[in-house]
């Protein structure tokens, strides 16, 4: 009886390790079939263009109207109830509050907005290097 046992556990093992290799070579098949369709795929998705970020994605203020509206020579003041609000206006265009008010700044003091790779920053003149990520809405 343990004969027939220890050949019938024989016989399954054999099956057992033969069948293994062949079902990873038909999946290994299907993988490399994949992979040949892949390319064409990416590369149409390549050709489309990037969407910007999305706090980016209100529009950009035009040269001419930054460079008369915005930068360190034109300062204003952002309220507490501005940021409450999570947004504010000046010159013409529409803030939002992306990133935190940086805890050492005051509502008091005066602030600027500056532009940099198409984002838009508050900056506080008392705290050169912090700022604060804006969105636009235009």
């Amino acid at each position: 009886m343990k004969l027939v046992g220890a050949i019938g556990t024989a016989v399954l093992s054999l099956s057992l390790g033969i069948g293994i290799p062949v079902y990873a070579e038909q999946e290994q098949h299907d993988q490399q079939e994949e992979n040949k369709e892949k390319p064409a795929q990416e590369t149409e998705k390549k050709a489309q263009p990037e969407k910007p970020a999305a706090h980016a994605s209100g529009g950009r203020i035009p040269a001419d109207r930054f460079k008369a509206n915005f930068g360190r020579e034109h300062r204003f003041r952002v309220s507490e109830g501005d940021y409450r609000n999570r947004r504010f206006q000046y010159g013409g265009y529409s803030f939002g509050f992306v990133s935190v008010w940086p805890s050492n700044w005051l509502y008091s003091q005066d602030v600027f907005v500056i532009e940099n790779g198409g984002v838009y920053y508050l900056c506080n003149a008392n705290y050169p290097g912090v700022t604060l990520t804006l969105s636009l809405t235009l």
